[in-house]
């Protein structure tokens, strides 16, 4: 006899088991995903027509809204489109750091990175490509910014900190986590 192994995403038990004591109809269980998904491209537009301009921010925005896969797994009850909203949140966190470097920033960076990961295992590819986009931008901006602007960026350790504080809180879910069914 095999033994039953469980897929299901910690974060999306906390989504999902709430509806359940409404009912379970399958509507009801896929209106998360669908409002999580509606939220993805005015979200993408609002903040990065503030950083690649009105247009550009609007072609984002669309090609995310008329994407198939975007709008198959907002159609399901499927923990992607959850990971897809968080990852589109860091990405705007990312960028709101490039201005300033507040505490607050930081923590809902790290909680939004760490709500992609407790959605979605492959979420993890994400958190290190973040990782490696600060490193750049840090040594992009050293090399070209101002001393006084030099003084707001953040410290190696700062960044290295903030990512391994997301990994172990969700090291345990992701060791445990079977690659196939």
């Amino acid at each position: 006899q095999t033994p039953q192994i469980d897929l299901c995403p910690p974060l999306l038990y906390l989504t999902m088991k709430p509806l359940t004591w409404i009912g379970t109809s399958l509507w009801l269980m896929r209106l998360p995903a669908l409002l999580a998904g509606s939220l993805t491209p005015p979200i993408l537009y609002y903040f990065l027509s503030h950083h690649a301009g009105r247009l550009a921010a609007f072609m984002a925005a669309l090609v995310l809204a008329l994407s198939p896969l975007h709008v198959f797994y907002s159609q399901q009850a499927h923990p992607l489109v959850f990971a897809a909203l968080f990852i589109t949140i860091a990405f705007v966190l990312f960028l709101e750091m490039k201005k300033q470097q507040p505490l607050r920033l930081w923590l809902a960076y790290d909680a939004t990175l760490l709500c992609a990961l407790l959605l979605h295992r492959e979420a993890a590819f994400v958190g290190v490509a973040f990782l490696l986009l600060h490193f750049a931008r840090m040594g992009w901006f050293r090399a070209t910014a101002t001393p006084r602007r030099q003084r707001q960026l953040p410290t190696l350790a700062t960044i290295c900190v903030h990512h391994l504080i997301v990994a172990a809180l969700c090291l345990p879910w992701l060791a445990l986590m079977p690659t196939k069914a």
